[in-house]
């Protein structure tokens, strides 16, 4: 089983192909996609790219359980739950200037 990510265009956030359509930031909401679906999917990611709401879509291996959804690859488990380093250290801690 499979979903789409991307990422939305505005702020770079990681989005997943909901089953109504829309984007959305939540992997449990997402569309399930079978082996058979894989290129219809993928032509609404790029349909999306080209309207400019998502940039650089592609399918995400997943394993569902009775409750949930996850990615069944470190990187996309990551992207998924954001950043693993402390966000009040380093570079991303810098407040910009006004």
């Amino acid at each position: 089983m499979k979903v789409l990510a991307a990422n939305r265009l505005v702020d770079g956030i990681v989005v997943y192909l909901s089953t109504n359509g829309t984007w959305t930031e939540h992997i449990t909401d997402a569309r399930k996609v079978s082996d058979e679906e894989e290129v219809a999917v993928l032509d609404i990611g790029v349909q999306a790219e080209a309207a400019c709401e998502v940039v650089a879509p592609y399918l995400v291996d997943v394993a569902s359980g009775e409750i949930s959804v996850r990615p069944t690859r470190l990187r996309e488990l990551i992207r998924e739950n954001g950043p693993t380093v402390r966000l009040d250290l380093g570079r991303q801690s810098y407040q910009k200037a006004s």
